[in-house]
Protein backbone atom coordinates (compact mmCIF):
# COMPACT_ATOMS: atom_id res chain seq x y z
CA UNK A 1 0.00 0.00 0.00
CA UNK A 2 2.83 2.65 0.89
CA UNK A 3 4.27 1.71 -2.51
CA UNK A 4 1.39 2.85 -4.32
CA UNK A 5 0.77 6.10 -2.25
CA UNK A 6 4.78 6.53 -2.66
CA UNK A 7 4.88 5.80 -6.36
CA UNK A 8 1.45 8.30 -6.50
CA UNK A 9 3.03 11.07 -4.68
CA UNK A 10 5.59 11.04 -7.07
CA UNK A 11 3.62 12.42 -9.55
CA UNK A 12 2.36 14.82 -7.35
CA UNK A 13 6.17 15.63 -6.61
CA UNK A 14 6.93 17.25 -9.68
CA UNK A 15 7.52 19.30 -6.65
CA UNK A 16 10.39 19.74 -8.31
CA UNK A 17 9.03 21.19 -11.45
CA UNK A 18 6.85 23.65 -8.31
CA UNK A 19 9.91 25.95 -7.83
CA UNK A 20 11.89 24.97 -11.29
CA UNK A 21 8.42 26.15 -13.45
CA UNK A 22 7.84 29.26 -11.32
CA UNK A 23 11.16 30.30 -10.24
CA UNK A 24 13.02 29.24 -13.05
CA UNK A 25 10.66 30.64 -16.17
CA UNK A 26 12.28 33.13 -18.76
CA UNK A 27 11.12 36.33 -19.76
CA UNK A 28 9.05 35.61 -23.08
CA UNK A 29 5.45 36.59 -23.64
CA UNK A 30 3.05 33.49 -23.68
CA UNK A 31 0.02 33.32 -25.16
CA UNK A 32 -2.17 33.47 -21.67
CA UNK A 33 -5.01 35.75 -20.56
CA UNK A 34 -4.10 36.87 -16.56
CA UNK A 35 -6.09 39.60 -15.11
CA UNK A 36 -3.25 40.70 -13.56
CA UNK A 37 -2.24 44.27 -15.81
CA UNK A 38 1.10 45.81 -14.43
CA UNK A 39 3.89 48.24 -14.43
CA UNK A 40 7.68 48.26 -13.42
CA UNK A 41 8.88 48.95 -10.41
CA UNK A 42 11.04 52.17 -10.32
CA UNK A 43 12.52 51.84 -6.68
CA UNK A 44 16.69 52.17 -6.63
CA UNK A 45 16.78 49.79 -3.74
CA UNK A 46 14.48 47.41 -1.59
CA UNK A 47 13.81 47.87 1.99
CA UNK A 48 15.91 47.60 5.07
CA UNK A 49 15.99 45.52 7.63
CA UNK A 50 16.53 46.09 11.20
CA UNK A 51 19.20 43.63 12.95
CA UNK A 52 18.43 44.25 16.48
CA UNK A 53 19.78 41.84 18.88
CA UNK A 54 19.06 40.74 22.70
CA UNK A 55 21.43 43.30 23.50
CA UNK A 56 20.42 46.37 21.50
CA UNK A 57 17.14 48.33 21.62
CA UNK A 58 14.70 46.07 19.17
CA UNK A 59 12.87 47.44 16.09
CA UNK A 60 9.92 46.05 14.23
CA UNK A 61 10.61 45.06 10.73
CA UNK A 62 7.14 44.65 8.30
CA UNK A 63 7.01 41.20 6.95
CA UNK A 64 7.21 42.42 3.70
CA UNK A 65 10.44 43.84 4.30
CA UNK A 66 11.61 40.80 6.48
CA UNK A 67 10.27 38.55 3.90
CA UNK A 68 12.02 40.54 0.45
CA UNK A 69 13.98 37.60 -0.37
CA UNK A 70 11.31 36.06 -2.07
CA UNK A 71 11.22 38.30 -4.90
CA UNK A 72 14.68 38.64 -4.91
CA UNK A 73 15.04 35.00 -6.02
CA UNK A 74 12.24 34.80 -8.46
CA UNK A 75 13.48 34.78 -11.87
CA UNK A 76 10.36 35.46 -12.99
CA UNK A 77 7.96 38.48 -12.54
CA UNK A 78 6.48 38.60 -9.14
CA UNK A 79 4.45 41.08 -7.46
CA UNK A 80 3.69 41.34 -3.77
CA UNK A 81 0.84 41.99 -2.12
CA UNK A 82 -0.29 41.98 1.75
CA UNK A 83 -3.91 41.79 3.43
CA UNK A 84 -6.20 44.89 4.06
CA UNK A 85 -4.90 46.32 7.68
CA UNK A 86 -2.20 43.72 8.10
CA UNK A 87 -0.04 44.32 10.91
CA UNK A 88 2.37 41.81 11.14
CA UNK A 89 5.79 42.50 11.66
CA UNK A 90 9.31 40.69 12.75
CA UNK A 91 12.15 40.86 14.84
CA UNK A 92 15.28 39.07 15.59
CA UNK A 93 15.20 38.01 19.01
CA UNK A 94 18.60 36.14 19.82
CA UNK A 95 22.10 34.84 18.30
CA UNK A 96 24.69 32.44 18.96
CA UNK A 97 27.82 32.92 17.08
CA UNK A 98 30.87 30.31 17.35
CA UNK A 99 34.17 30.08 15.67
CA UNK A 100 37.15 28.52 15.44
CA UNK A 101 40.92 29.46 12.98
CA UNK A 102 38.96 27.99 10.24
CA UNK A 103 35.31 28.40 10.34
CA UNK A 104 32.25 30.04 11.83
CA UNK A 105 28.46 29.25 12.54
CA UNK A 106 26.02 31.68 13.65
CA UNK A 107 22.32 31.00 14.60
CA UNK A 108 19.60 33.70 14.64
CA UNK A 109 16.01 33.06 15.86
CA UNK A 110 13.25 35.26 14.85
CA UNK A 111 9.61 35.60 15.36
CA UNK A 112 6.74 36.89 13.19
CA UNK A 113 3.50 38.25 14.91
CA UNK A 114 0.32 40.24 14.34
CA UNK A 115 -2.81 39.57 11.70
CA UNK A 116 -2.89 38.90 8.09
CA UNK A 117 -0.72 37.64 4.80
CA UNK A 118 2.00 38.53 2.80
CA UNK A 119 2.20 37.32 -0.48
CA UNK A 120 4.43 37.10 -4.00
CA UNK A 121 2.32 36.41 -6.66
CA UNK A 122 4.41 34.53 -9.74
CA UNK A 123 3.62 35.79 -13.63
CA UNK A 124 1.88 32.92 -14.82
CA UNK A 125 2.72 34.29 -18.67
CA UNK A 126 6.80 34.23 -17.67
CA UNK A 127 5.85 30.34 -16.40
CA UNK A 128 3.85 29.57 -19.63
CA UNK A 129 6.82 30.65 -22.02
CA UNK A 130 9.00 28.54 -19.92
CA UNK A 131 7.57 24.94 -20.06
CA UNK A 132 4.53 25.13 -22.62
CA UNK A 133 7.57 23.79 -25.23
CA UNK A 134 8.58 21.18 -23.02
CA UNK A 135 5.23 19.16 -22.80
CA UNK A 136 3.53 17.57 -25.87
CA UNK A 137 1.07 19.23 -27.72
CA UNK A 138 -2.39 19.71 -25.85
CA UNK A 139 -1.05 17.96 -22.88
CA UNK A 140 -1.45 20.38 -19.68
CA UNK A 141 1.25 22.55 -17.57
CA UNK A 142 1.35 20.49 -13.69
CA UNK A 143 2.23 22.36 -10.64
CA UNK A 144 2.81 26.02 -11.40
CA UNK A 145 3.55 27.77 -8.99
CA UNK A 146 0.87 30.94 -8.25
CA UNK A 147 2.34 31.92 -4.82
CA UNK A 148 3.91 32.06 -1.41
CA UNK A 149 2.42 33.44 1.31
CA UNK A 150 3.01 34.10 4.64
CA UNK A 151 0.32 33.76 7.18
CA UNK A 152 -0.24 35.03 10.35
CA UNK A 153 2.33 34.14 13.40
CA UNK A 154 5.51 31.74 13.40
CA UNK A 155 9.29 31.21 14.66
CA UNK A 156 12.19 30.71 12.54
CA UNK A 157 16.06 31.01 12.58
CA UNK A 158 18.92 31.88 10.11
CA UNK A 159 21.20 29.65 9.81
CA UNK A 160 24.36 31.29 8.71
CA UNK A 161 28.15 29.07 8.10
CA UNK A 162 30.95 30.64 6.65
CA UNK A 163 34.87 29.72 6.28
CA UNK A 164 38.08 31.95 7.17
CA UNK A 165 41.07 31.89 4.50
CA UNK A 166 43.81 33.89 5.14
CA UNK A 167 42.27 36.63 7.35
CA UNK A 168 39.38 36.40 4.61
CA UNK A 169 35.73 35.42 6.17
CA UNK A 170 33.33 34.54 3.72
CA UNK A 171 30.14 33.26 3.95
CA UNK A 172 29.23 29.77 2.72
CA UNK A 173 25.70 28.89 3.24
CA UNK A 174 22.10 30.34 4.74
CA UNK A 175 19.55 28.10 5.48
CA UNK A 176 16.20 29.90 6.93
CA UNK A 177 14.09 27.53 8.89
CA UNK A 178 10.37 28.31 9.24
CA UNK A 179 9.80 25.86 12.11
CA UNK A 180 11.69 26.85 14.96
CA UNK A 181 11.59 24.03 17.77
CA UNK A 182 8.95 22.15 15.70
CA UNK A 183 6.32 25.07 15.55
CA UNK A 184 4.06 25.20 12.75
CA UNK A 185 5.59 27.10 9.42
CA UNK A 186 3.56 30.09 8.15
CA UNK A 187 5.29 29.63 4.54
CA UNK A 188 3.02 28.28 2.03
CA UNK A 189 3.21 28.13 -1.96
CA UNK A 190 0.29 27.39 -3.92
CA UNK A 191 0.19 25.72 -6.95
CA UNK A 192 -2.25 24.51 -9.81
CA UNK A 193 -1.85 23.11 -13.37
CA UNK A 194 -3.39 24.66 -16.37
CA UNK A 195 -4.88 22.53 -19.08
CA UNK A 196 -4.41 23.96 -23.13
CA UNK A 197 -8.21 24.74 -24.91
CA UNK A 198 -8.18 25.74 -28.30
CA UNK A 199 -4.25 26.14 -28.82
CA UNK A 200 -4.34 28.29 -25.89
CA UNK A 201 -2.65 28.59 -22.08
CA UNK A 202 -5.40 30.30 -19.63
CA UNK A 203 -4.97 31.26 -16.28
CA UNK A 204 -8.72 30.58 -16.35
CA UNK A 205 -8.22 26.94 -16.96
CA UNK A 206 -6.18 26.16 -13.70
CA UNK A 207 -7.28 23.07 -12.16
CA UNK A 208 -6.11 20.57 -9.31
CA UNK A 209 -4.52 23.25 -6.90
CA UNK A 210 -2.82 22.57 -4.20
CA UNK A 211 -0.84 23.45 -1.34
CA UNK A 212 2.66 23.34 0.21
CA UNK A 213 3.82 24.14 3.73
CA UNK A 214 7.36 24.79 3.65
CA UNK A 215 9.64 24.86 6.27
CA UNK A 216 13.04 25.45 5.05
CA UNK A 217 14.91 26.81 2.23
CA UNK A 218 18.90 27.06 1.35
CA UNK A 219 21.35 28.91 0.17
CA UNK A 220 25.09 28.22 -0.93
CA UNK A 221 27.93 30.02 -2.16
CA UNK A 222 29.09 28.71 -5.88
CA UNK A 223 30.65 29.84 -8.79
CA UNK A 224 28.10 27.95 -10.91
CA UNK A 225 24.53 28.70 -11.37
CA UNK A 226 22.90 28.98 -8.02
CA UNK A 227 20.49 27.09 -6.66
CA UNK A 228 17.65 26.82 -3.42
CA UNK A 229 17.33 23.60 -1.58
CA UNK A 230 13.75 23.62 -0.32
CA UNK A 231 12.61 21.23 2.41
CA UNK A 232 8.27 20.65 2.83
CA UNK A 233 6.16 20.10 5.75
CA UNK A 234 3.30 18.52 3.76
CA UNK A 235 1.63 18.83 0.55
CA UNK A 236 -1.87 18.58 -0.10
CA UNK A 237 -5.27 19.77 -1.82
CA UNK A 238 -5.36 23.55 -1.76
CA UNK A 239 -8.79 23.75 0.79
CA UNK A 240 -7.74 20.06 1.95
CA UNK A 241 -7.34 20.00 6.06
CA UNK A 242 -3.64 19.26 7.19
CA UNK A 243 -3.12 16.09 8.82
CA UNK A 244 -1.10 12.24 8.75
CA UNK A 245 -1.44 12.24 4.82
CA UNK A 246 -0.49 15.57 3.09
CA UNK A 247 2.18 15.49 5.91
CA UNK A 248 3.72 11.79 4.78
CA UNK A 249 3.02 13.31 1.13
CA UNK A 250 5.53 16.34 2.27
CA UNK A 251 8.03 13.50 3.47
CA UNK A 252 7.99 11.93 0.18
CA UNK A 253 8.02 14.47 -1.99
CA UNK A 254 11.60 15.70 -0.07
CA UNK A 255 13.27 12.62 -1.30
CA UNK A 256 12.41 14.00 -5.07
CA UNK A 257 13.05 17.44 -4.76
CA UNK A 258 15.96 18.76 -6.17
CA UNK A 259 18.11 22.05 -5.60
CA UNK A 260 15.95 24.81 -7.57
CA UNK A 261 17.55 27.53 -10.00
CA UNK A 262 17.62 30.92 -8.58
CA UNK A 263 18.00 34.98 -9.27
CA UNK A 264 21.96 34.86 -9.06
CA UNK A 265 21.19 38.29 -7.42
CA UNK A 266 18.91 36.79 -4.98
CA UNK A 267 21.53 34.11 -3.88
CA UNK A 268 24.04 36.79 -3.10
CA UNK A 269 21.84 38.98 -1.63
CA UNK A 270 21.13 36.45 1.27
CA UNK A 271 24.73 35.43 1.17
CA UNK A 272 25.08 38.97 1.55
CA UNK A 273 22.23 38.98 4.74
CA UNK A 274 24.08 36.38 6.43
CA UNK A 275 27.35 38.27 6.72
CA UNK A 276 25.62 41.27 8.09
CA UNK A 277 24.44 38.82 10.87
CA UNK A 278 27.39 37.63 11.38
CA UNK A 279 29.22 40.83 11.70
CA UNK A 280 26.31 41.86 13.92
CA UNK A 281 25.25 45.30 11.92
CA UNK A 282 22.60 47.16 13.15
CA UNK A 283 20.89 46.64 9.39
CA UNK A 284 20.64 45.33 5.72
CA UNK A 285 19.60 47.09 2.57
CA UNK A 286 18.07 44.59 0.26
CA UNK A 287 19.43 45.51 -3.10
CA UNK A 288 15.91 46.17 -5.58
CA UNK A 289 14.80 42.95 -6.74
CA UNK A 290 15.20 42.82 -10.41
CA UNK A 291 11.48 41.02 -11.30
CA UNK A 292 9.62 42.78 -8.80
CA UNK A 293 6.26 44.21 -10.23
CA UNK A 294 3.50 46.41 -9.35
CA UNK A 295 -0.23 46.01 -10.20
CA UNK A 296 -2.52 48.40 -12.24
CA UNK A 297 -4.06 49.42 -8.85
CA UNK A 298 -0.93 49.89 -6.79
CA UNK A 299 0.20 53.97 -6.87
CA UNK A 300 4.01 53.54 -9.04
CA UNK A 301 5.63 55.77 -6.04
CA UNK A 302 4.18 53.91 -3.33
CA UNK A 303 4.41 50.32 -3.71
CA UNK A 304 3.98 47.72 -1.41
CA UNK A 305 7.18 46.73 -0.23
CA UNK A 306 7.73 51.10 -0.23
CA UNK A 307 4.69 51.63 1.95
CA UNK A 308 5.80 49.01 4.95
CA UNK A 309 9.15 50.22 5.10
CA UNK A 310 7.49 53.79 5.44
CA UNK A 311 5.29 52.37 8.31
CA UNK A 312 8.24 50.53 9.98
CA UNK A 313 10.02 54.15 10.58
CA UNK A 314 6.81 56.01 11.16
CA UNK A 315 6.27 53.65 14.14
CA UNK A 316 9.82 53.65 15.44
CA UNK A 317 9.50 57.81 15.21
CA UNK A 318 6.75 57.34 17.42
CA UNK A 319 8.51 55.47 19.98
CA UNK A 320 11.37 57.54 20.26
Amino acid sequence: MLKKMAKRVVTICAVAAIAASALCASTQTASITDARQTKPQKQDTGPTVYLDYEDQQQRDNSVASFMYFVPMISTVLVESDSSPRNSQKARIVSSRRSSNDKEFEVVCEFVMWGWGYHENIFDAEDIVAQDRDSVPKGKPLKNIIEYIRFEGAGRGRVEVKGTKIDGSEQVTGVKVVFNHDDSTSPVTVGLYSMSRRNGWYQFENRYDTKKARVNAITFEATDDEPRMDIELASLGGRYDSEGFCSRLKGQIANLFIDPVRINPQGNRAMLDFGYALYTKQASFTFPKAANLKLRQDQQEEEPVIAKAEESDKLAQAQTN
